[in-house]
């Protein structure tokens, strides 16, 4: 197989579906084949509104920063083929919204058999409610309050739970 599906913004709320090339394997990066990938905020801020968008058509796969996926080909780091691995791109290299991503191994996290993909792709916003809660006072004991209703709140209603709030 030498395509794949890979999403491209191409004007203001406006997306194509095309069938685009595979990337090549370059040095010191992994080739992970897409599963899932979730829509944040900030890729709808993007595409719907243009937050920081110079010019569409995008590239194909962005905005598309968090995901879940399988290695193909870990290269000449420490990833091997078929590792499980959440995808977790900065922003401005982010390619999830593509059937494969080439991506330096550092914004990848090998995750676990056996636990369904789509629990573990809700890692990432999960592990942003934790880095977020240590730069707070501690919650014990406290009143806590959300004034949204997406899925992060969520995860910090449990953890403010958790830890006695």
């Amino acid at each position: 197989m030498s395509e794949m599906p890979a999403a491209q913004a191409i004007g203001l709320g406006k997306w194509n579906c095309d069938s685009i090339p595979i990337p090549e394997m370059e040095s010191g990066k992994v080739l992970v084949k897409t599963s899932l990938a979730s829509i944040w905020g900030s890729d709808l801020h993007i595409v719907h509104m243009g937050w920081n968008i110079q010019d569409f058509p995008l590239e194909h796969g962005y905005p598309g920063h968090e995901g879940i996926g399988e290695v193909v080909d870990g290269g000449d780091t420490d990833f091997r083929s078929g590792d499980l691995v959440l995808t977790v791109p900065s922003i401005w290299q982010s390619k999830c919204f593509a059937g494969y991503q080439l991506i330096d191994p550092k914004f990848l996290l090998k995750v676990p058999r056996g636990i369904p993909e789509s629990h573990l792709l809700m890692a990432q916003q999960l592990g942003t409610v934790v880095f977020g809660s240590r730069k707070l006072p501690t919650l014990m004991g406290k009143t806590v309050a959300l004034l949204a209703k997406v899925q992060l709140d969520y995860f910090t209603i449990l953890y403010s739970e958790k830890w006695g709030s």
